[in-house]
């Protein structure tokens, strides 16, 4: 494990546990998962209005799949693989990602997830999560000549706060503005955009055809 480990410094990678993928998709109750995904009239998930069906759809092939595999007690698998993930994360640079597409992980908003599960469960600080999310993913991308800062001549778009995510990181989520390709996107303005993509979101699903998830289950049965 030593020199695994000491390999990995040396080789500066970057590392993204990905943690939330896990949490929500092979811990949480599989009756909850395919409550989430049938949902339809979002009762059990707020944000769930604001997904596409394309999305839902993948997530029901997900649950279809799953229930095809020999049982796991991953419960007990996660304490090595979490032990492993820190001990990783101790010689690597972080970076945040959800594994957006996996069942119950919300785009956006799983970003915010992502980061109080790098906090708690990674035992990083405040600091090294908001690193994880901006400079660090930056600097993997080479882009930090761009990208990363608020000075001249670099492209940003800003996340303005109610709160400080440096007394808790879950203060990311409480989002007073953006400032999104120079428009700020005040209250009104993100509750009229939420709106608009519910109402878009409705028209789709109405017309969507889960061709992929139709043809999965004619094989399964």
């Amino acid at each position: 494990l030593d020199n695994t480990l000491q390999a990995i410094k040396d080789s500066k990678l970057y590392f993204t546990p990905t943690m939330l993928a896990t949490n929500n998709y092979r811990l949480r109750p599989k009756e909850e998962s395919i409550q989430l995904a049938i949902d339809s009239l979002n009762k059990h998930l707020e944000y769930r209005q604001y997904l596409s069906p394309k999305l839902i759809e993948n997530w029901n092939i997900q649950l279809a799949v799953q229930a095809l595999e020999n049982p796991m007690e991953w419960d007990s698998l996660m304490a090595p693989l979490r032990s492993f993930a820190k001990s990783i994360a101790a010689n690597t640079t972080i970076l945040s990602g959800t594994d957006c597409g996996v069942t119950g992980v919300l785009p956006g908003k799983g970003l915010h997830e992502e980061l109080v599960l790098l906090v708690k469960e990674m035992d990083l600080s405040n600091v090294q999560a908001l690193q994880a999310t901006t400079i660090n993913a930056v600097q993997n991308l080479g882009l930090q000549n761009q990208y990363g800062l608020l000075k001249p001549n670099y492209t940003a778009d800003i996340l303005i706060l109610n709160e400080n995510p440096l007394d808790d990181i879950s203060n990311t989520s409480n989002i007073f503005s953006i400032v999104k390709n120079g428009n700020i996107l005040d209250q009104k303005k993100r509750q009229e955009r939420f709106k608009s993509i519910a109402d878009d979101v409705r028209k789709t699903t109405n017309t969507y055809n889960p061709e992929a998830l139709v043809h999965l289950k004619e094989i399964l049965n």
